[in-house]
């Protein structure tokens, strides 16, 4: 959002809004007139919620049919680790979920694996099947067939294939509220990984102290300039999806922010989420210790389920949703120069089935053993 919005032909409402899942939908325009100065050639707003809301899928698509949609996805255990602990980050009383199965009833796994339980907050392990929520927009045929058409034998047969990537509780819900009123949504929607947001890093300085160091530079470099290349890509793609100028100097270098309260001196209003009073250096802390390493073991059990998720959201996007022959409005692949598919992007989701802690903790030794070696 802060980084679309410092380019000089985008305007985008600085603050997350939902009006079109509460409120009627012309007060988009009140926030967009509002929020947004004159002269922006693309005006728009953020509102992660909206692309599983199915209110706000029915009146993007009556009232605002030509708006397009920016969708963002990562690895749903990163993603679920990062949502829990921004979660504490602002104040909530979150859950332990350190899950034995020998030692947990079924009830309760099930309780919270296949229910969006009040007390995670919304951080829910359904809300990781990215794929409930994207087949919802009727780009794939699921929808808009029951199977029973014998005079489109092999499409019924894809469409037989495709209710396999969700569960009994999706498919009930599907079938009742959404297949009997399922409408091509005409919005066009752009896919990404949260990843081909990353610019390579300016450092390319490489283990001290080593035998090897012209070797590891010489990686590191060629690993910049493949970065760097792939990054272009994305932004390139992306302006085209906009129609907005395709020159990379054009869009600004991307941003690093960490979501979530930070820490301040003063009262802090925290709507009875566990604290209120100073926001000061002991307090943060204290919420540090409650945030979730999604690899200790403890958590073992709820990396399964992700990982089960992942593998089917993988196949499902790469089988149906980018490659559909329903896909009015389009569906655009970040990377890719066009509507087809993207290397970087399918990398990248292939990844949702492989757990990603054994690459994360060596990351990380690495980086310890290169701090060391600098003092």
């Amino acid at each position: 959002m802060k980084w679309l919005n410092k380019h000089n032909n985008l305007g985008v409402v600085p603050f997350e809004i939902m009006s079109l899942q509460k409120h009627h939908p012309a007060r988009i325009l009140k926030y967009i007139m509002k929020e947004i100065p004159e002269g922006s050639s693309r005006r728009g707003f953020k509102s992660p919620n909206d692309i599983e809301d199915g209110r706000a899928r029915n009146k993007l698509r009556i009232h605002y049919p030509t708006t397009k949609l920016i969708v963002g996805i990562r690895h749903p255990i990163l993603w679920y680790e990062s949502f829990y602990n921004h979660r504490i980050q602002n104040g909530y009383i979150m859950p332990k979920l350190a899950f034995n199965e020998t030692s947990t009833s079924s009830s309760i796994l099930d309780g919270y694996k296949n229910t969006c339980a009040g007390n995670l907050n919304g951080v829910c392990f359904t809300r990781a099947r990215f794929h409930y929520s994207l087949v919802k927009w009727s780009k794939t045929s699921l929808l808009l067939t029951n199977g029973n058409n014998n005079n489109n034998k092999n499409n019924n047969n894809k469409v037989d294939e495709e209710w396999n990537y969700f569960t009994k509780k999706e498919q009930k819900s599907l079938r009742n509220n959404e297949i009997k009123t399922a409408i091509i949504s005409p919005n066009p929607i752009f896919i990404y990984d949260v990843n081909q947001l990353r610019m390579p890093t300016s450092d390319t300085s490489s283990t001290d102290n080593t035998d090897n160091t012209d070797t590891d530079t010489d990686t590191d470099e060629q690993q910049q300039q493949q970065q760097q290349q792939y990054y272009n890509e994305f932004v390139l793609s992306l302006q085209e999806f906009l129609n907005i100028t395709k020159d990379i100097t054009n869009m600004p270098l991307m941003m690093n922010a960490s979501p979530g309260k930070q820490v301040s001196v003063g009262t802090v209003d925290t709507d009875n989420r566990g604290f209120s009073g100073t926001m000061n250096i002991s307090e943060q802390i204290r919420r540090n210790t409650l945030k979730m390493n999604i690899c200790d073991k403890e958590f073992d059990v709820i990396r399964s389920w992700l990982l089960e998720s992942g593998q089917q959201i993988y196949e499902w996007i790469t089988n149906y949703f980018i490659n559909s022959n329903n896909n009015n409005g389009g569906v655009f692949v970040g990377g890719n120069s066009g509507n087809g598919s993207s290397e970087q992007f399918i990398k990248h989701l292939k990844l949702y089935g492989i757990d990603p802690c054994p690459k994360r903790e060596r990351e990380r030794e690495r980086e310890r053993i290169r701090l060391q070696q600098k003092q």
